[in-house]
């Protein structure tokens, strides 16, 4: 009994895609392995991550009066411009 041309292409993808299905199998157990390994180093990091904050604690801006005025300006533009219609905006 031949084998047809056909039969040897596919009997060959086969193997090809059994062979690459093996190769990844091996990384990701490979990646998991490596991620274990981080996983002491990061626990202190996730514990303090997840630890509540305090509430209205924000930092103080510190502002030059420049900045200040900066940021003035630029609210009274935002508030001209929110009241502008789309027609005087273009």
């Amino acid at each position: 009994m031949a084998i047809s041309a056909e039969e040897k292409n596919n009997r060959w993808y086969c193997k090809t895609v059994n062979t690459k299905i093996r190769v990844l199998r091996q990384q990701i157990s490979s990646l998991e392995r490596t991620l274990k390994s981080f996983r002491p180093m990061l626990a202190p990091l996730a514990a303090a991550s997840l630890a509540p904050k305090a509430e209205g604690t924000r930092r103080a801006m510190t502002l030059s009066p420049k900045a200040r005025a900066s940021l003035r300006l630029q609210g009274r533009y935002m508030g001209y411009m929110r009241q502008l219609k789309p027609r005087q905006k273009a």
